[in-house]
């Protein structure tokens, strides 16, 4: 199995699987047919040493552009 780095948070997940027949029909069903464990190495976290919250955090860039002037009353 293979997914973008820094995708998921550390932790532990269980994946199931199951074949679906005319996309409503449940014909076979594996519950936690694959577990992963991801381990945090901190090279993301730069001086941070919290807890990362929830289950994804993808390592995105942005850009960012002033489209107009903010007026203030």
């Amino acid at each position: 199995m293979h997914h973008p780095a820094y995708l998921l948070n550390a932790g532990a997940y269980a994946i199931d699987a199951l074949i679906v027949k005319e996309t409503r029909y449940v014909v076979a069903q594996a519950n936690q047919a694959v577990t992963v464990e991801m381990h945090d190495d901190g090279s993301f976290r730069n001086d941070y040493a919290g807890e990362w919250v929830g289950v994804v955090r993808p390592r995105c860039s942005w850009e960012t552009e002033q489209t107009g002037v903010l007026v203030s009353f």
